[in-house]
């Protein structure tokens, strides 16, 4: 078998390029290492990837979650993702299942890979080949932009806590992932003066 290349999940970063309006770039890294891959992805993929990230749960679940209940339902786990292949731009991407006794590999989009590796804790795998490839080095802060919310910043925790009830409740999770950055960044804030 190929040399493997563990994978952690870095981030997420909105695209500005005209050529790929509303879509996002998942950034993955090469674990213990300063090599990445950037990944195009849509922005239902992205939103999915960013509340897992965030550790936000909807009020219901979203596609991901629904598969992963399903699959747990019936005893089924998923042991790993292996982005298998890069061709023409785009990637790759092979799900490992088991049931106990049984393995099946079931291809699958890359970004859908991903959002499931994330909510069962599995490891995400590429060859050394993709990423000779396509990996860059960069060390860019990762850490998201600042946002500014629509309204003036609200100055109590208690009020960012209900807006972000409200935003998910509305199934707004982008903005619930900004609400969420938002407290965050003032409870670090809090701690360190």
């Amino acid at each position: 078998m190929r040399n493997r290349v563990l994978l952690e999940v870095l981030g997420i970063r909105y695209t500005h390029s005209q050529a790929q309006v509303g879509a996002y770039v998942l950034i993955l890294g090469e674990v213990n290492s300063i090599r990445r891959i950037r990944i195009i992805i849509g922005t239902s993929e992205a939103q999915s990837i960013a509340l897992q990230l965030e550790e936000i749960t909807p009020p219901r679940p979203l596609t991901h979650d629904l598969f992963c209940m399903f699959a747990n339902e019936f005893n089924i786990h998923l042991k790993e993702v292996f982005i298998n292949k890069f061709d023409d731009g785009m990637f790759f991407s092979e799900l490992l299942f088991e049931d106990g006794s049984v393995e099946k590999i079931i291809d699958a989009r890359t970004s859908d890979a991903i959002a499931l590796a994330l909510r069962v804790k599995c490891p995400i795998y590429t060859t050394e080949e993709i990423m000779r490839q396509v990996g860059e080095v960069f060390e860019e802060d990762l850490e998201q932009e600042e946002v500014i919310m629509e309204e003036e910043n609200p100055t109590t925790l208690d009020e960012l806590q209900k807006q972000l009830q409200e935003a998910i409740q509305n199934e707004d999770y982008e903005l619930a992932s900004a609400i969420r950055d938002e407290i965050n960044r003032r409870e670090e804030d809090n701690v360190n003066n």
